[in-house]
């Protein structure tokens, strides 16, 4: 299961619990940019890295390929001119959001057949998230292999 719907709900819960302040709001920005990873992200590393071979079938891999890119489309576009994918800097999108893009790179080696250097202000996001302290120490706990 994705931990995407986990922090999704955790987020629910905590704006019901504390009210929602629109500085909150803009924190937590449900609008789509959390979720973005939702269903799609497993789809692809499974069917690129796992079932190549014995799927021989093409519709698979070219399906999620081509969902996989229109994501890295949706959040390129969203960081254009932003550091972060909500305005007011890191959040709950971010955490949610950047292992997908780290995964498609690190563990699925797939940095050239989606051709990850065309959204440059995706990988200029997703080095900006790895910098950070705690990622960095996240990282060392549990390592991609």
């Amino acid at each position: 299961m994705s931990s995407a719907p986990v922090l999704c709900l955790l987020v629910v819960c905590l704006v019901y619990l504390l009210g929602c302040s629109e500085q909150l709001q803009k924190k937590i920005d449900l609008d789509g940019h959390l979720i973005i990873s939702f269903g799609v992200e497993n789809q692809f590393g499974h069917f690129y890295k796992y079932a190549r071979d014995k799927c021989k079938d093409p519709y698979p891999l070219e399906r999620y390929t081509n969902e996989t890119k229109r994501l890295l489309g949706v959040l390129e576009k969203r960081l254009q001119g932003r550091e972060y994918l909500v305005d007011d800097g890191y959040s709950i999108a971010d955490i949610a959001t950047f292992p997908w893009v780290y995964c498609l790179e690190e563990f699925y080696k797939a940095s050239e057949y989606l051709g990850l250097n065309n959204y440059p202000n995706v990988m200029a996001w997703k080095a900006r998230c790895m910098a950070r302290p705690a990622v960095t120490e996240g990282m060392t706990v549990c390592k991609i292999q």
